[in-house]
Order: C-alpha cells, then structure tokens, then sequence
C-alpha cells in the first residue's frame, strides 16, 4: 500500500455497524486490536491482523484464532491499550489511523481515550470513527465540504484561542474555548464550505455526517 500507511485500531467498546465501518477497514494495510477489541473485532466479523496490550481482557475462545507471532505482549501497567496500539502503528511506521470504539462504555474511559487520541495526534493523523460521524484534532485552518445541515461539533481539552468560523448558522468569531468553556456543540453547516480558523492551540473537531434526519435534535 502507498505511503502513508492506513491502520485501523479497534478498542474494546461498542462499534459501530460493519457497513459503517467498511470503508476504512478495506483500506487498511492492517487491523490492530487494543486488547479486549480483539473480542469486538470478533463479534463484529473483522479479523484483526495483531492483537496488542496486556492482554487480560482478550477471551480464551478468541485468543485461540491467532498465533502467537499474532499477540503482541506488552504487561505495562503505565499505559493504556490504546496507547499500547498507537504505539505499535507508529512502529510499523503508519502514518494515519482510524479508530474504532474511542467513545462508548465506561466514561472514564472515554475521557482517559479522548486525551489519549489528542496527545498522539501529534504524531499520527488520527479519526475517530463512531455510528454518527467522524472526529479529528486540528491545529490550524480546516476547511470543510459538506452539506448544508451537517451538523459540526468543536471542543477543546484545553485553552484554545483565535476561534473564528465561517459556513456555520451560529458563528464564533476571535472565540476561547478550554475544558470548562466549550461553545462549539451541535453548530450546523449552512452552505457547502465551512471554514475553521484558530491562532493557538487545538479543537476536537466532530462532523456528524452519519445522522438521519430523524436522529438530528
């Protein structure tokens, strides 16, 4: 596969659809499970290439269809799997990875993965794929196509400023957003470009792009 190398990285969270998934999955040069994601990938029909972690979470049953050269090792109690697995990808020199089961399950989990996939964005382009959209970090001027009524999130894990948008039906101009002070959820795209500046730091930036009609607030 051309360069740069596409992984797909499962947690042990709900996915979303399979036909959801699809499309990063058949490009993927290789499906790493994070532990206990191996036992969604799995459930899930996905055949994952490694599994990686300390895998006490990975069940007998599922253990048994890899071989050992398959299961990655790595007893560290001071990282987490994800980090574990982000970690494996950047060994195998990918570039960018897609990630499935970043949300969902416990909430400290999902707060623990949310600055997990912050802090490694700085060195892999990452997406968070889930059954309703996509999200990404972004550090610099993004510019979107999308349909009008997209529905397009910001957040921040800390303090970001010089927040100016364009092509949203509620407008940030010169805006700060931290942890404590977000006012970027659930905007909505009213033309077909949308652009997004910031002067320092980073937003989590979540397009909803899979969203019925019905499922829109």
């Amino acid at each position: 596969m051309n360069e740069p190398k596409h992984v797909v990285i499962i947690l042990n969270s709900p996915l979303p659809a399979r036909e959801r998934m699809q499309p990063w999955l058949q490009r993927a040069a290789m499906i790493i499970a994070a532990d206990g994601g191996a036992n969604r990938a799995a459930e899930a029909g996905i055949a994952a290439d490694v599994v990686v972690g300390d895998l006490d979470s990975l069940s007998a049953e599922v253990k048994k269809s890899f071989a050992p050269g398959q299961l990655i090792l790595r007893p560290s109690q001071y990282a987490t799997d994800f980090e574990k697995a982000l970690e494996f990808a950047l060994e195998q020199n990918a570039r960018q990875a897609t990630i499935f089961g970043l949300s969902g399950g416990r909430l400290d989990h999902q707060i623990t993965n949310l600055n997990i996939f912050e802090r490694f964005s700085e060195r892999l382009e990452l997406t968070a794929v889930d059954a309703f959209g996509t999200g990404r970090i972004i550090r610099s001027r993004t510019v979107l196509h999308v349909a009008a009524g997209t529905q397009i999130s910001l957040a921040a894990f800390r303090r970001c400023s010089g927040i100016t948008t364009t092509g949203l039906k509620y407008p940030l101009r010169e805006a700060t957003m931290e942890w404590s002070i977000n006012n970027g959820q659930s905007n909505e795209a009213v033309a077909g470009t949308v652009t997004i500046d910031l002067r320092e730091g980073s937003l989590f930036l979540y397009v909803a792009d899979a969203l019925t009609a019905e499922e829109k607030p």
